[in-house]
């Protein structure tokens, strides 16, 4: 995780080179004195930074309308980025290195608010899934919202043959065994 210090939301100047790094917090001061973190997780296909964000301004009018919240972006491997990559790792797979950076990295926030678009949506709910597996009712508590955007959540017929080989790409679709499974509470029927 890396952190971007300043009274104003600004990209980081090495963006490109930060792609291995799935979070970055912009926060006010170091160390932060807020305990309320919203962060926004792309679609498939989308990027956190650049011209051609998911996001556009969203982030940077939430940082700096709402001085009491820092601003997370999330960003993990996705189309493009999947098929160039030997590195690339399932849905559920990166819903547990995201699991893991809100109940260890982000343990100074007592609220986090997770956005998240289309695919994005979808690892958010496999996270909080995540730690319902767990039992880590401390962490747990601290998720404060969820707040999905186009996710589909009985799956999407549009999605295109060709991508639905890819397992990222497979979770959208109406086949995936991933929605099932983070829509059913445990120990209880969907």
């Amino acid at each position: 995780m890396k952190r971007v210090t300043g009274t104003n939301y600004s990209e980081p100047t090495d963006a490109e080179h930060l792609l291995e790094e799935p979070l970055i917090t912009h926060q006010r001061t170091e160390p932060t004195h807020k305990n309320k973190l919203v962060i926004f997780v792309h679609g498939l296909g989308g990027h956190r930074y650049g011209r051609n964000s998911t996001w556009g301004n969203f982030p940077r009018y939430i940082f700096e309308d709402i001085p009491e919240l820092d601003v997370g972006m999330y960003q993990y491997r996705t189309l493009r980025g999947r098929f160039l990559s030997i590195r690339s790792v399932s849905i559920e797979n990166e819903a547990l290195v995201f699991a893991d950076l809100v109940r260890d990295a982000l343990g100074n926030y007592k609220n986090i608010i997770l956005v998240g678009h289309s695919m994005g949506g979808l690892l958010c709910k496999a996270t909080i899934h995540r730690l319902l597996e767990t039992e880590d009712r401390n962490t747990l508590a601290r998720v404060a919202g969820l707040i999905l955007m186009a996710t589909p959540q009985l799956g999407s017929l549009r999605m295109p043959g060709f991508l639905s080989a890819s397992p990222v790409s497979f979770a959208l679709t109406c086949c995936s065994d991933l929605r099932p499974a983070i829509r059913k509470p445990k120990g209880g029927r969907s």
